[in-house]
């Protein structure tokens, strides 16, 4: 016989039929007595075991030992077996030893015994299958990866391909937990609880055994029908054998679905007496009534007791295994034997029914704590740092043997489940034999070998898989992506298996329909399909997918159980946009066109509608998700010395993709951010930026960790970077806190992508306060454009912001403002040299259909029909301003196509009369132009200029209205 089928028969002379004499007793009990006597035990309690024609001396032998009876203990298994009372008696003034060695010499007595306790096999420590933490179900993930990056464990149960291929349980096998109860309300054990069918909750002992309403089990510390767990032990042990699986909730046991009876025997320590009645209690329910329990968890340890050996003796005839931890103070039990651990009812059962299980950490060593035995100990199963449930709906990691145990409970239950006529002793032989040879468990263990559910759980039939499929995305409505599962031939029998999408990149709900049911093959079948319906949209993302994943087959072997679905991408890739903003001094939140992963905002050049000095602000960028396109706050902010209060201005913005793009020329374009403070700081473009000549930046503070407002300054712009710091207004400190500055820079140069112009240079090192006007060259198709503008250099430390106004389609006037905290000067006693980038407000692509693999922008999507860039004179920011001043993104059916005012104002009206927002409140019906420049004022809340007449007030209209 091999080293792994050998079993402990250390007991055996114990088990042997006694003489029914009271020397006998004496001398049998003598052989125990010296190892009895030290472990723990009930103080002032005694366990006396009558043989069965003698129980009528009870009440005399009690009364002899000055005693009371606490409770009579003469289960249905104990009287089916022909076997006497055993009676728990309280002494009264005699010790627990004193009154063994007097009740064990009086005749009739079978034994006498202390009542045992001990201790629970479990280590708290830290506060599940998704995240990485439930590793004692994780496989190696050979062939094939199963679950999501990071659950993958050679030393794991291999519960995921089990899962996966063969079964996750059933509801036909029960367990019992022998511990501190289980919470049976805890949201991931509910389900899976016992419900005695037998004895409903209506205060009857419906099925006679006892015990009334034994709804999910019995208390048997203080004998009442509530098992619930006030530790948590016993509630750990439970979530390790049967959590729910597959709810999204916490963890996931071995089992998802089974039924377990919770048995309470202790809170503080296990009481042998308690433990006796529990197995006889399980014992009952099979053999009464044909409840098909398979094992028993026993994850603690008590004295070697006589009474508790022959009660799991009774569940071994009744073919229940009883699964023990082997205990958790590194200790050989060949040696020193522990209790159940080393109890084999090999000569009472006719096999041995007891499995005693060390602990294995994820490492594949055997846990320092764990007890050991190459004759008494088993099989190693995980054991460290093991998650599970708690009472209360709470969650934690334990370490100990008593974690270790009901992994092969839960195999155990998982075999019984596809193996429903194999017996306790059948079971037991394929668990051990599955064992898999581990080199730390050499001389360790008797299999030599750890847990291993893909060698003990085997499905039958012929084999069975799933293919991988793609599918072009599509922009609107539903597309189908089909799986075909076969079998490889023709099955006598009925084949079925469960199917059911899995995220992966692709979401449900966003990318693809969730899809589940069952497949089913009839005889002469082969061959089945899956449909999935992908969801179309219009925003780019790389090619997505997710996983059709079969499982549970019935009377195959599945060889491929996921198939992988490709989505993939038909949109262009969006890498800018730009727009006109009307903002004031509230903060507003921008929501993208399009979708990006990684955001560079940018806030162009400012208008100068109102005079008091102020810089722009942006804060809250967030990256798109899912339908979620991302957005972003902006915000124009005056200087800390006035009042706070600013009116509208149009500001406009670009967004990038943070990276390198190029454009169709060959120009490169770098996007990027950095942290930054008062210092400066130098900043690489990197190796990969290549520019040909030296780029304009533009840069911009994008969050708030200081409320002081603040802009950006450069210095030493050069093909490799550049300098950057943080400025305040002069009167402040000088100090500023790290905040995030994106920074696009631009090859200078004029280009065409997409069909549109964008245009980027420099001035001459000429621009101070005075007005410094801006030919654009060419022209702008006649619409306005978005216009950014910054300082490329550092000749004046004074603070000062660029502002613009008369932006037309052919220019722009561009200053530089002080700000005034210390003093009214306006003068900038240095010019400074600009940098400028001028394109049509609209999105920016990168890499349409149809074009080159290299990276390219254009303006505008052709791919989807939607123009962004309006064709009339200042029409986007027109729209915009409706559109801020009604509190709506107005999809505009009108564009403004010239510049004559009146045409302007009148489809200002529309929007403002209802055409084209019901929420207008202002109607803009005068026939002058300055009753009708005076709505327009009062209509976005303009009380600092007056429009309402004279020369002056068309000039300020004409610039606000970019007609020039």
């Amino acid at each position: 016989m091999s080293s792994r089928k050998k079993s402990s028969r250390r007991l055996s002379s114990q088990n042997r039929a006694r003489k029914n004499n009271s020397l006998q007793t004496i001398l049998d009990y003598q052989e125990l007595e010296a190892r009895r006597v030290l472990t723990g035990y009930m103080p002032g309690e005694l366990l006396i075991q009558f043989h069965p024609l003698e129980s009528g001396i009870r009440h005399a032998v009690i009364g002899s030992l000055g005693a009371s009876s606490i409770e009579t203990i003469h289960t249905g298994p104990m009287k089916e077996r022909g076997m006497g009372a055993l009676e728990r008696i309280r002494l009264n003034g005699t010790s627990v030893e004193d009154a063994m060695t007097q009740a064990a010499m009086i005749p009739g007595v079978r034994f006498a015994e202390p009542n045992y306790t001990g201790s629970f096999f479990g280590i708290a420590n830290d506060t599940m299958y998704a995240d990485g933490r439930l590793w004692g179900v994780y496989s190696d993930d050979l062939p094939d990866p199963i679950g999501p990056a990071g659950t993958t464990n050679q030393y794991g149960t291999q519960a995921e391909k089990v899962w996966l291929n063969v079964t996750t349980g059933s509801k036909d096998v029960y367990v019992a937990v022998l511990d501190t109860g289980v919470d049976y309300n805890h949201p991931d054990l509910n389900a899976n609880m016992f419900d005695n069918p037998f004895d409903p909750a209506d205060g009857v002992d419906n099925d006679g055994n006892g015990f009334i309403d034994d709804v999910r089990g019995w208390n048997f510390e203080n004998d009442n029908n509530d098992p619930m767990d006030l530790q948590g032990h016993g509630t750990h042990i439970a979530g390790t054998i049967g959590a729910v699986g597959g709810n999204g909730l916490g963890v996931a046991g071995l089992n998802w679905e089974t039924n377990i009876i919770a048995m309470r025997i202790g809170t503080a320590f296990p009481i042998a007496s308690a433990a006796i009645s529990s197995f006889d209690y399980i014992t009952d329910l099979k053999t009464r009534h044909g409840i098909n329990i398979v094992a028993a968890n026993a994850s603690w340890t008590v004295g070697n007791s006589q009474a508790l050996f022959d009660a799991i003796t009774r569940a071994a005839q009744a073919d229940i295994l009883t699964i023990v931890a082997a205990g958790n103070s590194a200790n050989n039990n060949d040696a020193n034997p522990t209790y159940p651990a080393n109890y084999d009812t090999t000569d009472s059962a006719g096999y041995n029914s007891v499995i005693t299980v060390a602990a294995l950490a994820s490492s594949g060593a055997m846990a320092g704590f764990s007890n050991y035995g190459a004759n008494t100990v088993h099989i190693a199963a995980p054991g460290a740092g093991i998650w599970s449930t708690q009472p209360n709906n709470q969650y934690a990691s334990f370490d100990g043997t008593s974690m270790a145990a009901p992994h092969v409970v839960g195999a155990v239950a998982l075999y019984a489940s596809v193996n429903p006529d194999a017996s306790a002793a059948e079971i037991r032989e394929a668990l051990l034999d599955a064992a898999e040879p581990t080199p730390s468990l050499v001389g360790r263990v008797s299999t030599e070998g750890r847990l291993d559910l893909s060698n003990l759980v085997v499905a039958i039939g012929p084999d069975m898989s799933i293919n991988n499929a793609s599918v072009i995305e599509g922009n609107v409505g539903n597309r189908p992506i089909v799986f075909t599962v076969t079998i490889a031939e023709s099955w006598p029998a009925i084949v079925s298996v469960n199917y059911a999408t899995q995220n992966g990149t692709a979401n449900a709900g966003e990318d693809f329909v969730a899809t589940s049911g069952v497949l089913t093959f009839f005889p002469g079948e082969t061959s089945k399909t899956i449909t999935v319906q992908v969801i179309g949209d219009n925003f780019y993302e790389p090619n997505e997918t997710f996983s059709v994943v079969l499982s549970r087959p019935v009377n195959a072997r599945l060889t491929k159980a996921i198939g992988v679905g490709t989505i993939v991408n038909d949109d262009p890739r969006v890498v800018g946009e730009s727009r006109i903003l009307p903002l004031n001094s509230n903060w507003r939140t921008i929501t993208f066109s399009r979708r990006y992963q990684d955001p560079i905002v940018i806030l162009g050049t400012p208008s100068r509608y109102r005079n008091d000095p102020m810089t722009v602000r942006v804060q809250s960028v967030l990256p798109g998700s899912g339908s979620f396109r991302g957005s972003f706050q902006a915000r124009v902010e005056e200087w800390n010395y006035l009042d706070g209060i600013h009116g509208m201005e149009h500001v406009p913005y670009m967004v990038f993709e943070r990276g390198r793009h190029v454009l169709e020329n060959g120009a490169v374009l770098v996007a990027g951010r950095s942290q930054v403070n008062h210092n400066f700081r130098d900043i690489s473009f990197g190796a990969s930026a290549n520019f040909q000549e030296v780029p304009i930046v533009l840069a911009q503070v994008t969050t708030a960790n200081e409320k002081s407002p603040v802009i950006t300054r450069l210095h030493n712009v050069t093909k490799n970077g550049f300098s950057i710091r943080l400025q305040e207004e002069e009167g402040a400190d000088g100090n500023h806190a790290f905040e995030t500055v994106s920074w696009i820079a631009f090859e200078p140069g004029r280009f065409t992508a997409g069909g549109a112009d964008l245009l980027a240079a420099v001035t001459p090192n000429v621009v101070t306060h005075n007005d410094y006007r801006i030919n654009f060259d060419p022209q702008f198709l006649g619409t306005r454009p978005a216009f950014f503008a910054q300082p490329q250099t550092y000749h004046d430390s004074d603070p000062a912001v660029l502002r613009q106004r008369q932006l037309s389609y052919r220019s722009a006037l561009i200053y530089l403002e002080e700000e005034r905290s210390r003093d009214t000067e306006l003068i900038r006693t240095a010019p400074e040299r600009i940098g400028y980038v001028a394109f049509p407000a609209g999105v920016v692509i990168d890499n349409p259909l149809g074009m080159p693999s290299f990276q390219s922008m254009g303006l505008g999507s052709a791919a989807d029909g939607n123009q962004f860039a309006m064709t009339g004179a200042g029409s986007d920011e027109f729209f915009g301003l409706a559109s801020y001043a009604f509190g709506n993104d107005l999809s505009v059916a009108n564009t403004v196509s010239n510049h004559d005012l009146d045409d302007d104002l009148s489809s200002l009206n529309r929007i403002a009369s209802g055409t084209d927002s019901t929420s207008a409140t202002n109607q803009v019906v005068q026939s002058d132009f300055g009753n009708r420049a005076s709505a327009f004022a009062e209509m976005f809340g303009d009380s600092s200029n007056d429009l309402s007449n004279g020369n002056d007030s068309a000039q300020e209209l004409q610039e606000l209205l970019g007609v020039i």
